[in-house]
């Protein structure tokens, strides 16, 4: 069966919508932040997956029903090819580009499993998985350009005669979600979602920075001091010349106080 598709009630914005899921487990906002004429035409929410996937290094590990986390075989791209190609089917015809499926990120530090040489990173203070990714079978989509709200309910993981099912009792369950009323504000909503951090995790580099107007008012601080970022460069500048490297990205963090929750500082 192809997904089903049904336009959201009038009235409800993308920001609308995130204030209501955002508080629901493993949601996920793609937000669209460019002009609706390119490549900001679209926008897609998610929450509740069936499954979700993570990975750090070569080790990669799939949700279990119970919340728990189990490891399986190969990559988290062999692992999405696993859990997705059983489960293809064609789109609905003249609905959004995203239609369910997998929804994540892949982040720098995966390209290890690519490129074993390269060394791990000096310290992984964010807690984060090199990779993750909910798989949802349930997306509400916006089109600004023509400025028109979609459900796409694919009915998945089921098969056969459950999936469609499934998908009709699936985006009931969505059309009642954006019935009741926003448990809290945008912000609130959003800053009140959990991520996906671990406990385990290595302290990075922090010192305060310096000669700078109003860092000290922000408490402005850098994985560098000044001295360590100007001897980092001399040092790049030698490796060039002996020919041992022609490129480097040498980068640091800057990280001020923030004096409101995350989520309430996207939405504004």
């Amino acid at each position: 069966m192809t997904p089903l598709l049904e336009r959201l009630p009038p009235g409800l914005t993308a920001e609308a919508c995130a204030a209501r899921l955002g508080v629901r487990p493993w949601f996920t906002w793609l937000d669209s932040g460019s002009e609706p004429g390119g490549l900001g035409r679209w926008s897609f929410l998610c929450a509740e997956p069936w499954t979700a996937l993570r990975a750090t290094g070569v080790r990669t590990e799939r949700r279990a029903a119970d919340g728990g986390w189990q490891p399986v075989a190969g990559d988290i791209l062999a692992a999405l090819d696993r859990e997705l190609l059983p489960l293809v089917t064609a789109p609905a015809s003249g609905g959004p580009p995203f239609q369910g499926g997998a929804a994540g990120f892949i982040g720098y530090d995966w390209g290890r499993v690519l490129e074993p040489r390269i060394p791990p990173p000096h310290a992984a203070d964010l807690g984060l998985p090199d990779a993750m990714f909910g798989l949802y079978d349930v997306v509400l989509a916006w089109d600004h350009q023509l400025g028109e709200g979609w459900i796409v309910s694919t009915g998945d993981p089921a098969t056969g005669a459950a999936r469609e099912a499934r998908a009709r009792a699936r985006l009931t369950e969505a059309l009642q979600w954006l019935a009741k009323p926003a448990p809290a504000a945008l912000g609130e909503a959003l800053s009140a979602a959990p991520g996906p951090r671990a406990n385990d995790v290595a302290p990075a580099p922090s010192y305060p920075v310096i000669g700078v107007e109003d860092a000290e008012f922000v408490e402005l601080r850098s994985t560098f001091t000044h001295r360590g970022y100007m001897s980092a460069v001399q040092r790049v500048r030698e490796y060039i010349l002996a020919g041992d490297n022609f490129q480097a990205n040498l980068s640091h963090r800057f990280q001020p106080s923030l004096g409101e929750p995350p989520g309430q500082l996207y939405a504004r």
